[in-house]
């Protein structure tokens, strides 16, 4: 069996999660999405706040 093992989000994985947010099906199939998945301003003020929480693991 493989080990899989996580890492914490840094930076650099904002652009794809971006791209994955903005999937249509998922969306429409997801319980709570952001009132605009096009805007990176917003999706970069959310994920700022994420990352400068050092409470969050």
């Amino acid at each position: 069996m493989s080990n899989i093992m996580l890492r914490n989000v840094m930076e650099d994985d904002l652009p794809v999660f971006f791209k994955l947010q903005q999937d249509q099906d998922a969306n429409h199939m997801a319980a709570f999405t952001s009132k605009d998945p096009g805007d990176w301003n917003s999706f970069l003020t959310h994920w700022n706040k994420i990352l400068e929480n050092k409470d969050i693991i």
